[in-house]
């Protein structure tokens, strides 16, 4: 009853304020509403934002604003600036938008500058869009560095933060304000800034109150909601607005994240519906961040505020460019953000204080346009009927193909009620943000912000960061560029085909080698398994592929990228034997991914070529059988990954996956040019590197679209105990590269997933089954796809080849106990086909030569 009473008296309102004097006092009064969206914007989320927020007008006949909190990884900057150009706001993220949240809250200056600073330069730089255009961050999981935070945003002219929640002052709502002096609110996820630190504004996170009066800060990770009741949600959120509409009118944030929609198209649908509402009212403005804090600064009644012009700005130019997101084990669950913001409400610690404390406000000393006090008093002393509720739209992390379609549909062609465009900002992070995406955004008229560069997912770390650290962070975000990567080397050229002609060079293309027409090419599927080849996984190997051949009568093939810890060479050499692949994974399967993302030419020679010559010679195989080599957790080094397997002679790399190719998919090809190849894990090679080729590994598209390169990473993925819908998926995944342009079909995926889960082992084995049944499908090593592409030929003549075949290796097994480990201390055993080693081999000494 009171949601009909309280509907009707808005549909009155409208009435009233538009068309009499009628006294309706409250109703009639301004209000910003702010939508954000947070992380990527990329193809899987764009869509939602073009059809729930593009040609959306506010009642003055502006277009609707909303905020997008931009993350680089997973980002499509070509979509970031589509945003732009549609008027929304581009705001950060962070770069790497690390899950550790103590990585956040223990941040310090530095880390934050290279964060958010350097996201600020890089998402500019990206998405080509004005730098000075992105003014606003959210801090990845709302975690705050305390001083540090705003002393990077006061270094580095960064206008204002959205991330600091406040459940103390929902009813009166608190108002934007500066920290001049010390701040009211509560600190809901500590550290909390506590020093005076002019120049940065806070946006305050009002939160909203769930179905049982629990607050929270992001609509996504209110705990008791309607769950599938479209109405419910609709009530919901109306309920929430109201606070703010009939109160003192502090800007109403619906704070989501798109991906929230894709599980919850009820509340999509909801939300659509009360955009639709308050886009019909004459005193509601849906406006980005940015232009709430205009207004704070110079507060204006209502009949003023629906007469301005509305905002515009040049579209910006973007010529695409495959540069893009990042895929990294440490950043494989989105879902642990919403508990670990839950973890962080509940607990207080003490805040770090080098710099003085702030005095208590004085008003009259704390004046607009660049100081105001934290208060829930309407600016410029206003009443609340004569302002504007502004809502801010925000999203946080990477802009990339996995959201812009999202955002596009929320919100290009979406107009404020003033006929001026919806705006929202985008605090971007930069790992797996695709920076035309960003450009996109910020054409479209929406802000970018920033989010930091690393995205640390340890709170610590942001609650702990220094000054520099953020300046890192965050300044070093607005500037980022891969010079200091990639080495001295120059840029290559774009290709041209007549000069880059097979067998020994090849553009990078979705066009099928030698111009074969698809049906006339073989469908070759590549089955990959990465780690140490043991006991343990032995014989799933033995009885998912011993004894199963081609259509061809050829044995089939798989590649393994064999990790020297733990692994068995005599059944690396029985492997061999069998006729399959031995590829490199390296000696020491660091899991520290900044190692291998900086790993130098030296340390990389040390890890692969050594690893080569170690593997010949504990599994005595021939070293010149080892052709191809995986990166650990996929983490390209750049250049220097190229330049090492062009010095040791290796023929191909599979540790570059791609989201942008998967339909058409991309072919093998060679680095002699430039790649078009999307950059999913920075860094990617950039100079003209002749010799080795590029196997890419094109990513599945989950349950819900979004991309996975390895098959256990796959989040929205069928139940582990239904083998039909495990089939179903994998042969959904194969049929678009086999009725595409046939680019080869990658099965990666990690044993212990087989064992764990019997029904996608059973549904594995029909697959493989139904491929080896087809006349055009050929399971084959990485190797022999690389073959192929160099010498192109028809199925026809493909399938008369005569079956590879290779000289058995001998091998007598040697076991070897009680190997010290000299970088650890520890006790190793090894089965080998050699002589024991005196140490267990490791890094610097492959054969395990005794050392003083």
């Amino acid at each position: 009853m009171k949601f009909a009473l309280a509907l009707g008296i808005l549909m009155l309102a409208v009435l009233a304020c538009a068309e009499s004097e009628l006294p309706l006092a409250e109703p009639c009064n301004e209000d910003f509403v702010l939508l954000t969206f947070d992380d990527g914007i990329n193809v899987q989320n764009i869509e939602t934002y073009r059809s729930m927020i593009y040609n959306r007008y506010n009642k003055n006949s502006c277009p609707a604003g909303v905020t997008f909190f931009v993350s680089h990884e997973y980002t499509d900057y070509s979509l970031v600036n589509e945003l732009y150009n549609q008027g929304f706001e581009i705001a950060l993220h962070s770069i790497s938008h690390v899950t550790n949240q103590e990585y956040w809250r223990n941040a310090d200056y530095d880390t934050l500058m290279k964060e958010f600073g350097d996201q600020k330069t890089q998402i500019a730089h990206f998405a080509n869009i004005p730098e000075e255009e992105v003014k606003g961050i959210r801090s990845p999981f709302l975690q705050m560095s305390g001083n540090a935070t705003y002393q990077m945003m006061a270094s580095t002219g960064l206008r204002y933060d959205l991330s600091w929640p406040t459940t103390s002052f929902t009813n009166p709502g608190l108002w934007p304000y500066t920290l001049h002096y010390r701040s009211i609110q509560d600190c809901v996820v500590p550290p909390c800034p506590s020093a005076s630190i002019p120049g940065p504004w806070i946006l305050p996170i009002v939160a909203w109150s769930d179905l049982q009066g629990i607050p929270c800060s992001f609509v996504d990770t209110c705990f008791y909601n309607p769950g599938n009741d479209e109405d419910g949600w609709f009530r919901f959120i109306v309920q929430n607005f109201e606070r703010h509409y009939f109160g003192n009118r502090a800007p109403f944030g619906f704070y989501v994240h798109e991906a929230f929609f894709r599980v919850s198209p009820a509340a999509s649908r909801a939300l659509i519906r009360f955009l639709d509402m308050i886009n019909n009212l004459n005193d509601v403005f849906m406006v980005n961040a940015d232009e709430v804090i205009d207004w704070v600064q110079n507060p204006i009644p209502l009949n003023e505020y629906s007469r301005k012009i509305c905002p515009r700005r040049l579209p910006r130019s973007c010529s695409v460019s495959n540069c893009g997101p990042y895929i990294g084990d440490h950043n494989q669950n989105d879902n642990m953000k919403c508990v670990l913001w839950l973890v962080a409400i509940l607990g207080f610690v003490s805040v770090r204080a080098q710099l003085p404390s702030a005095e208590p406000c004085i008003e009259s000393a704390c004046q607009l346009p660049d100081c105001r006090c934290s208060s829930t008093n309407v600016p410029g002393n206003l009443n609340p009927r004569d302002i504007p509720q502004f809502v801010l739209v925000t999203f946080d992390g990477a802009v990339s193909v996995s959201n812009i379609v999202d955002y596009r549909d929320l919100l290009y062609r979406r107009n404020n009620k003033n006929s001026c465009p919806v705006r929202a900002t985008f605090f971007v992070s930069h790992e797996y943000t695709d920076y035309t995406f960003v450009n996109e955004l910020y054409n479209r008229g929406f802000e970018i912000g920033l989010n930091s560069m690393t995205r640390h997912y340890s709170q610590q770390y942001w609650r702990d960061a220094s000054e520099e650290t953020l300046m890192r962070e965050f300044s070093d975000q607005r500037n980022y560029n891969e010079i200091n990567i990639n080495g001295q080397l120059p840029s290559a050229e774009p290709c041209q085909e007549s000069a880059c002609q097979l067998p020994n060079c090849r553009c990078s293309s979705t066009n099928i080698p030698g111009n074969l027409d698809s049906r006339d090419t073989p469908q070759f599927v590549l089955i990959t398994f990465d780690n140490a080849v043991s006991q343990d996984n032995i014989g799933i190997y033995r009885d998912l592929l011993y004894q199963r051949t081609n259509k061809n009568s050829c044995p089939v093939r798989a590649t393994f990228f064999v990790s020297h810890e733990y692994s068995d060479y005599t059944l690396v050499n029985e492997l061999y034997n069998r006729g399959f692949e031995i590829g490199l994974n390296s000696i020491s399967h660091q899991g520290n991914q900044e190692y291998w993302r900086y790993a130098s030419q030296e340390v990389l020679m040390s890890e692969f070529n050594d690893q080569r010559d170690q593997i010949a010679h504990f599994a005595n195989i021939p070293a010149s059988a080892v052709q191809g080599i995986r990166a650990p957790l996929l983490q390209l080094s750049g250049n220097a990954s190229f330049e090492m397997m062009i010095k040791a002679n290796f023929k191909y790399d599979m540790s570059w996956p791609t989201v942008l190719f998967q339909n058409p998919g991309l072919w093998p090809y060679t680095l002699d040019y430039m790649s078009i190849q999307d950059c999913i894990t920075p860094y990617c090679p950039t100079a003209s590197l002749p010799g080795p080729w590029v196997v890419p590994m094109i990513a599945w598209s989950d349950l819900l679209g979004i991309p996975c390169t390895v098959i256990n990473s796959c989040f929205y993925s069928p139940p582990d105990d239904d083998e039909n819908a495990w089939f179903n998926f994998f042969v959904s995944n194969f049929e678009r590269h086999y009725l595409g342009n046939r680019a080869p079909f990658g099965f990666h995926i990690g044993q212990g997933f087989f064992s764990r889960n019997v029904a996608i082992y059973r549904a594995a084995l029909r697959f493989f089954d139904m491929l080896n049944n087809l006349h055009d499908v050929f399971m084959v090593s990485a190797d022999e796809a690389v073959e192929w592409v160099k010498n192109p030929i028809p199925i026809n003549e493909y399938s008369r080849k005569q079956c590879p075949s290779r000289s058995q290796s001998v091998c007598r097994a040697t076991p070897c106990n009680g190997l010290e480990a000299q970088h650890t201390s520890e006790l190793f055993y090894m089965q080998i086909c050699n002589r024991c080693p005196r140490v267990y081999p490791w890094v610097n000494n492959p054969f395990g030569v005794l050392q003083n």
